[in-house]
């Protein structure tokens, strides 16, 4: 999908702890991580890390997507514990696009997300 000529640009924040949290061996977190690094060589790709020290308090609660059309309104989609609810009107798409905002305020940039990720893969690579 990221290599079509009409890619859709994807912009992630990712909270350090969600990088950090071992999901299965450290081999399979070696390879997540190189995934990743793998993934910020296209240039309609970039994650931003949300350090824990600099997390906006209650703006990181939980995870959702703000999807922005060319020709539709923008649509949230926001999970629960149970069920992921989409968001058509104004209001909350506009209180997403704040998280959003206030989450490029304090992550870090592309290349210093880039560098943390490398960094997370070296130390995964070591404990294989």
């Amino acid at each position: 999908m990221l290599d079509r000529d009409d890619a859709p640009r994807l912009s992630f924040f990712v909270h350090d702890h969600a990088l950090r949290a071992s999901v299965g061996s450290a081999q399979i977190m070696y390879d997540q991580m190189i995934s990743l690094l793998l993934l910020t060589a296209h240039p309609n790709f970039s994650i931003n890390v949300v350090l824990a020290e600099t997390e906006p308090n209650g703006v990181f609660d939980g995870s959702f997507m703000l999807m922005r059309y060319a020709k539709h309104a923008p649509t949230v989609a926001a999970d629960t514990r149970t069920a992921t609810l989409f968001l058509d009107q104004r209001g909350d798409t506009e209180e997403y696009a704040y998280v959003l905002d206030e989450l490029a305020n304090v992550g870090l940039e592309a290349e210093e997300s880039r560098d943390f990720v490398d960094k997370l893969s070296r130390e995964y690579g070591k404990a294989r």
